[in-house]
């Protein structure tokens, strides 16, 4: 997917085994590198609506570097009109997804596209309250979210409970 300023973000689009005519789709901009919304495609898709996962700038297969919560509502924006014009969608978009995919719905929103027609956030930061601390002081599961993170490709096995870390 373009961007403005000539980035390509990388998406997985879910598509409706039989989609007579343009759909509103959804789509959910994360920095979990998107197979891990496999299951999530499938769904929406075999319940009618095409489903994009779109992996943040620097993430998965991604273009550009990955800076936490700083692109996400321009990036947002240019992606949410880019999947506005694609031939199976009636330029009706949605986003979907919990935590940081969450934030990025209200960084979105906040640009104002003219085809969001709604979000549906769950579980979102709040960015200076909550994350990336308490009252904006960092916590050790900052250091442990920014390894999964960190780099292109899944680190989910250094961020789930580590029985030798956690006891």
């Amino acid at each position: 997917i373009p961007l403005r300023d000539g980035v390509h973000l990388n998406a997985i689009l879910y598509l409706p085994p039989q989609q007579p005519e343009p759909r509103p789709v959804v789509f959910s901009l994360t920095p979990y590198v998107a197979q891990s919304s496999h299951d999530r495609g499938l769904y929406f898709a075999s319940h009618g609506y095409p489903f994009l996962i779109v992996d943040v700038r620097g993430r998965g297969d991604s273009e550009g570097v990955f800076d936490p919560l700083i692109n996400e509502a321009r990036d947002g924006f240019d992606v949410t009109e880019w999947i506005a014009t694609q031939p199976y969608c009636n330029g009706k978009v949605a986003m979907w997804g919990g935590s940081y995919s969450g934030y990025a719905q209200w960084a979105t929103a906040g640009e104002h596209p003219p085809h969001l027609a709604t979000i549906v956030p769950a579980a979102a930061p709040y960015i200076g309250a909550d994350f990336p601390g308490r009252s904006n002081l960092p916590t050790p599961y900052l250091m442990q979210w920014l390894t999964l993170v960190w780099g292109r490709t899944s680190q989910d096995k250094l961020f789930w409970k580590n029985e030798l870390y956690w006891g």
